[in-house]
């Protein structure tokens, strides 16, 4: 009885250095940051974990090697999407914008399974009462919503005065990423009634290369907000 319960504080002290070993590897997150990819991949990593520590059928090298190979294949994958935008797509998601100018955008809340109800409660939950209130809110790919208030630091005339010159429909995909990672977001792009060649006009008048950009999306005020690769922090 006294070997079978000092085998089981081993493993399980194996079992959990092991797992802060993979976690350091993998990097750490907060619960309201993880995807649902993370989610499902924390619950396999986390039952590996503990057949390893309580199973007497898994042996110990059986629940080393399993947690490496869980290891790699993850980072495998988050390999595979910092080079590949639509497995980026694939496993996160995108953010959807599913309030506008205090409406409520019905069929993009559909796209995340939310329903009015679900949306009236994350408001509240961001201190928000009355969607009329609301400039623009979207899902992140976490399933959290982020809010802008129209009496925000983004003011209403700033909104207002549009100096993108877009449409009514168009400024819906405010927040919306036309650049990432060097690649052009044509899809976002068509949507949003801009063209490819007002993009590169805008590109050029700040003497950017659209293979340098990181990321390039219409920002809260209309402006186009582009961020290059390799910035520099001067002092």
């Amino acid at each position: 009885m006294l070997e079978e319960l000092a085998e089981t504080v081993y493993r399980t002290l194996l079992a959990l250095g092991a797992l802060l070993i993979v976690v350091k590897i993998m990097g750490r997150r907060s619960l309201a940051q993880l995807t649902l990819y993370d989610y499902v991949i924390g619950l396999i990593i986390g039952n590996i974990g503990a057949s390893f520590a309580v199973g007497r059928s898994t042996s110990i090298a059986e629940g080393l090697v399993s947690l490496a190979a869980a290891t790699i294949w993850v980072l495998g994958v988050n390999f595979f999407t910092q080079r590949n935008l639509a497995a980026r797509k694939f496993i996160d998601s995108e953010p959807v914008i599913v309030v506008y100018k205090g409406r409520i955008l019905e069929e993009n809340l559909r796209k995340k399974f939310y329903n009015v109800n679900d949306l009236l409660e994350e408001l509240r939950h961001q201190g928000v009462f009355n969607p009329s209130d609301v400039e623009a809110a979207v899902i992140e790919t976490d399933g959290q919503i982020s809010v802008l208030e129209k009496n925000s630091s983004s003011t209403q005339a700033d909104l207002e005065s549009n100096p993108m010159g877009l449409s009514a429909d168009s400024s819906k995909l405010i927040g919306r990423e036309i650049i990432i990672d060097g690649k052009v977001i044509e899809k976002t792009l068509a949507e949003s009634g801009l063209t490819r060649k007002w993009l590169d006009e805008k590109l050029a008048a700040q003497s950017v290369d659209v293979k340098d950009v990181v990321v390039a999306m219409i920002a809260p005020d209309g402006k186009l907000y582009i961020d290059k690769r390799n910035d520099e922090i001067h002092s």
